[in-house]
């Protein structure tokens, strides 16, 4: 998954938003069906289903990563699997939903 974005002189270089689970660079396979939102302090956070290998197995997973402008992006996290660090789910998980309420708290659906 790569992401730009417009700023005064024009776009940003694409970056590579769907690697580096936890500081590790493991995305060897496919991302899909991107999501965005972005709350009131103009963090851009954006969602979308991943099918590559990792501590929670091969099925397709729900990814999350934001942006703010003084920190850039952070790393990718699974948001489908690995409650209280187990890995529990064992089918696939896509299509995601994203939107941010009025408190800025992120809601993520799929």
């Amino acid at each position: 998954m790569y992401a730009n974005y417009n700023i005064a002189t024009g776009w940003s270089n694409a970056t590579v938003i769907s690697d580096g689970f936890g500081g590790v660079y493991w995305n060897n396979d496919t991302s899909w069906d991107p999501a965005i939102a972005v709350d009131s302090s103009d963090t851009v956070h954006v969602v979308w289903w991943d099918r590559t290998d990792g501590p929670w197995g091969t099925d397709t997973e729900i990814m999350y990563a934001s942006y703010n402008i003084a920190t850039g992006w952070s790393n990718a996290t699974v948001i489908s699997d690995g409650f209280g660090g187990e890995y529990w789910n064992d089918g696939d998980s896509n299509i995601p939903a994203i939107a941010v309420d009025s408190s800025n708290t992120v809601h993520v659906v799929w």
